[in-house]
């Protein structure tokens, strides 16, 4: 059995991909099987001159595994959070969670190494930063075979690249220079949708704070029952937490009826 905790080079081949997964997104509906998503995407037009083979390797490589899989609920608040008109920065913190829950080596470099030197007042990243962490995955056996020093540098640009589209550092500039730390915390709107993201897969309110997703958005606990009340308020969302135990009440709305009431 493969172990889903193993560091793959995956990063290297997607990065963020922001616009085509709108564009997908804009195609795709409940239920739909990935190779007819790729078909309505070439046949739409949005992508331009890119050829059939691109498109269905974006689909079914990058946004599938991403969104899709285990099941669709990602790839339904998305689209809704671009139906609703939320905004970037939502919907790429988002795709940053959801990239992170299929990704362990971006999960981990994310939590890791990134929210460590955001909070830390660190004003940037650099190529040695992604290459620490792929070569302390490469002690603990986290690949199932050894990579290249040139697969390793792919992947760590990869790593890199991934924030830069997610908007949480710059553009690298010259190459090999470090890259700007732009973002030091995540918006609220992105907290909320995720609380509700796993309320809708049946976790618990003791869960969904113990998700990891919270480290993932360099988030705590207590923020996140703070601005799920807050966000919620106008649908009728209630925290209550005392003695060491927390109840999120929610109103009987759906995931995506949540998310454009509180848009």
């Amino acid at each position: 059995m493969t172990d889903e905790r193993q560091y793959t080079v995956g990063i290297s081949k997607g990065a963020g991909l922001l616009q085509p997964f709108r564009r997908l997104l804009v195609c795709w509906e409940p239920g739909m099987p990935p190779s007819r998503l790729a078909q309505l995407a070439q046949d739409s037009g949005a992508f331009g001159t890119q050829s059939a083979y691109r498109i269905d390797d974006i689909v079914t490589r990058v946004f599938a595994p991403r969104l899709l899989r285990p099941d669709d609920i990602p790839a339904r608040a998305l689209r809704t959070v671009v139906q609703a008109d939320l905004g970037s920065a939502v919907f790429c913190e988002l795709l940053m969670v959801y990239s992170a829950r299929r990704d362990p080596l971006l999960g981990d470099f994310v939590r890791d190494v990134f929210w460590p030197a955001a909070h830390l007042g660190r004003s940037s990243l650099s190529l040695v930063d992604a290459l620490a962490i792929i070569e302390a995955g490469e002690v603990a056996g986290r690949m199932p075979s050894p990579w290249s020093d040139q697969v390793k540098l792919k992947v760590a640009r990869g790593l890199l690249g991934a924030l830069r589209d997610f908007g949480f550092v710059s553009e690298a500039g010259r190459t090999g220079k470090p890259r700007e730390i732009t973002k030091r915390s995540v918006s609220a709107h992105s907290v909320f949708v995720t609380a509700a993201e796993l309320r809708e897969r049946g976790l618990s309110a003791d869960d969904i704070l113990r998700s990891s997703d919270w480290g993932t958005l360099g988030t705590e606990p207590e923020r996140v029952l703070m601005e799920v009340e807050r966000v919620g308020a106008g649908v009728g969302v209630t925290v209550q937490a005392g003695g060491g135990a927390v109840q999120i009440a929610w109103p009987n709305l759906s995931m995506e009826d949540l998310i454009r009431a509180t848009a």
